[in-house]
């Protein structure tokens, strides 16, 4: 004769609560991240003042803008199957940017433009450069009349300049010894002074961000090249 099946505890009381409060917050969550998701997009969809700038495999659409002066916001939308970036160069001078653009995601650039021409960066450093064209406005006209005299700016930058020669030599001196590490082909030692050295350039990189060819060769990353770390372009940090 079989024994019989014995039967199962019931669930106690305690456990039912904690189970039907995880539903509970699951539901309640789920129900914040829609409303938010939701209010993102009601955001976008308002904001009929935003420029939007597709970037491609390799070339942006538009890559000539036309913008009044003053504050501007472009929406980068990145279609290409890497992490990009979007820069507003004055010459070589970086006004606004934004990197990391992951594929398939966009970020806001918002910029306070003065009148003149100015290039943009699509994606690759090797894609071509765009245009902006800022035409000037009253307000625009009426700052540029307002702005203080260059005498104010004598001491403040004499002082920045002592500065970045001071951390200039701090930089190069890391990244000497950091090089003959790596040439010597001492993997734990390159390791232990790659810190300092990068360290030393984030002391720089406010000054050197706003130059872009520089911070291209110091700090660009393997996605904005052609052939990412085999290319010939690809150097510093990195």
């Amino acid at each position: 004769m079989s024994n019989p099946t014995p039967q199962s505890a019931p669930p106690s009381r305690a456990l039912r609560w904690g189970v039907a409060g995880s539903v509970v917050v699951m539901i309640a969550a789920a129900g914040l991240f829609y409303y938010a998701s939701q209010l993102a997009a009601g955001k976008r969809q308002t904001n009929h003042n935003e420029i939007a700038v597709t970037i491609h495999g390799h070339a942006c659409e538009p890559n000539a803008l036309t913008v009044p002066a003053g504050h501007a916001s472009f929406r980068i939308i990145n279609r290409s199957d890497r992490a990009v970036e979007w820069e507003i160069l004055d010459g070589v001078l970086v006004v606004e940017e934004r990197e990391n653009i992951a594929p398939g995601l966009s970020q806001v650039i918002n910029a306070n433009l003065l009148p003149g021409d100015y290039a943009i960066t699509c994606g690759l450093l090797s894609n071509p450069r765009g245009t902006l064209h800022v035409t000037p406005t009253a307000e625009s006209d009426a700052q540029a009349k307002a702005k203080p005299s260059m005498v104010a700016f004598i001491g403040p930058l004499s002082e920045f300049r002592v500065y970045l020669s001071s951390q200039g030599g701090a930089l190069v001196k890391a990244v000497t010894v950091l090089q003959q590490a790596i040439a010597a082909g001492d993997l734990g030692q390159a390791q232990a002074l790659y810190v300092p050295a990068r360290e030393a350039y984030q002391r720089l990189a406010p000054a050197s961000q706003r130059l872009a060819e520089l911070d291209n060769a110091i700090n660009a990353r393997a996605d904005y090249f052609e052939k990412r770390e085999q290319d010939p372009a690809f150097s510093g940090f990195h």
